[in-house]
């Protein structure tokens, strides 16, 4: 299920995260991740900038525009690619 919440004036989906009674007893991720449909559903929320402050504020230099527009297109293994370069 995809719970939404209003972020500006903008519907955004909210990242499933695990439950506080597993977060107490061990050290997995807390945050699980979107699965395919809600990563390309935020992922087409990108309004894809001819100029964008992301990927320049990126302190680790990933294309941020690149990667988001590899995941809206359903190509993750080429988005991991772009991350990794």
């Amino acid at each position: 299920m995809i719970i939404l919440y209003l972020f500006g004036d903008f519907l955004t989906a909210q990242m499933p995260s695990l439950p506080l009674e597993k977060r107490v007893r061990g050290f997995d991720e807390i945050e699980q991740g979107f699965g395919e449909k809600e990563a390309v559903a935020e992922a087409n929320r990108c309004l894809q900038c001819q100029n964008p402050t992301c990927t320049k504020g990126c302190p680790a230099g990933v294309d941020c525009k690149g990667f988001i527009r590899l995941i809206a297109e359903k190509k993750f293994n080429e988005a991991l690619d772009k991350i990794s370069e």
